[in-house]
C-alpha cells in the first residue's frame, strides 16, 4: 500500500526464484501511487495483480492473496522485503519430507542499508512444536514463511477483525491446531530498515490495535500456557512500542508530553 518506491525489488526477487512451478499475486490495498503502472510493465504471465476497491489493511489483503492462489503451497512476501533466489526451492524440499501438513517452514534473514550491503544475518534455530516458540514470546518473520495453502484456509486464514498483530494472531491460531515448524538455516530474505512502517509509525492506532490483540487472547494464552507466556508476550509488545515512541521523538514527529 502507497510504497510503489520498495515494489519493483520485491516483485524481481520473486520472478528470479530458481523454483519453476511459480505464480505471484501482488494485492493492491487501494493506493493512490504508481503501483498499478510498475506492475504492469513486468509483462509477465506468473502475475497477477489485484486492486482492492477501498483499503482494507494487512489481514485482508493477505486473504485476497491467498483466495485468489492456485498453488498447492502459499508464502507471504511484504513489499519491503526481498527474497533470495533459492528460498522457495529450499523450503519446498524440506517441507515435502514432513510427515505432518500441519507444518509451517521458514528462513533466516539480512537487513540491508540504503546502499544494498548486508549489515545484519540472522540463523534460526527453533523448530518442533510452535507453541512451545510462541508462547514463549518467539515469532516467525512473515516474509519467510511457506505453509500449504489447505492447511492455512482450514484455520480461516489472516484474521481481518485486527489492525494490529496480524502476524501474531495467526502464529497463535496455528499454535492452537498443534502446527510444528521447521527452518531452512541460511538468510534468505532481505528486509530493508530504512523505510518506516505505515502502522508502527502511527502509534495511536498502533497502541489500540494491541489491546484488541490483547483482548481476543490474553484469557486464551492464560488459561492453556505456562504462567509467564502472556508477560512474555507483553514484554514484546512493549519494547517495540518503546522504541517506535523513542525513533519518534527523535525525529521530532511527537513532542516528549506525547
Amino acid at each position: 500500500y502507497n510504497r510503489c518506491e520498495l515494489l519493483s525489488k520485491s516483485i524481481s526477487s520473486v520472478l528470479k526464484q530458481d523454483y519453476p512451478q511459480l505464480e505471484l499475486v501482488v494485492v493492491d490495498d487501494y493506493s493512490s501511487d504508481d503501483t498499478y503502472d510498475i506492475v504492469r510493465e513486468y509483462n509477465d504471465k506468473r502475475i497477477n495483480y489485484i486492486r482492492h476497491q477501498r483499503n482494507l489493511g494487512l489481514a485482508s489483503a493477505r486473504n485476497t492473496g491467498l483466495s485468489a492462489s492456485r498453488g498447492k503451497y502459499i508464502a507471504f512476501l511484504d513489499d519491503d522485503d526481498e527474497w533470495l533466489s533459492e528460498k522457495i526451492s529450499l523450503q519446498v524440499a524440506l517441507i515435502s519430507q514432513s510427515k505432518s501438513s500441519k507444518i509451517v517452514v521458514y528462513c533466516g534473514r539480512c537487513d540491508v542499508d540504503e546502499n544494498g550491503e548486508v549489515t545484519k544475518e540472522f540463523i534460526p534455530s527453533n523448530k518442533g512444536i510452535l507453541s512451545r516458540h510462541i508462547f514463549s514470546g518467539g515469532g516467525l518473520p512473515s516474509s519467510s514463511i511457506l505453509l500449504l495453502k489447505n492447511e492455512l484456509v482450514n484455520i480461516g486464514g489472516h484474521s481481518e477483525d485486527l489492525i494490529s498483530c496480524v502476524d501474531h494472531d495467526l502464529w497463535l491460531k496455528m499454535s492452537m491446531v498443534d502446527f510444528c515448524f521447521d527452518y531452512v538455516p541460511r538468510g534468505l530474505i532481505i528486509r530493508n530498515r530504512t523505510f518506516e512502517s505505515h502502522m508502527k509509525a502511527e502509534l495511536e492506532t498502533r497502541i489500540s490495535g494491541i489491546q484488541v490483540f490483547y483482548e481476543k487472547w490474553m484469557s486464551i494464552v492464560n488459561s492453556k500456557c505456562e504462567s509467564d507466556s502472556w508477560g512474555n508476550i507483553e514484554i514484546l509488545y512493549e519494547d517495540q512500542t518503546y522504541e517506535t515512541i523513542i525513533d519518534e521523538l527523535r525525529k521530532s514527529n511527537i513532542s516528549s508530553i506525547k
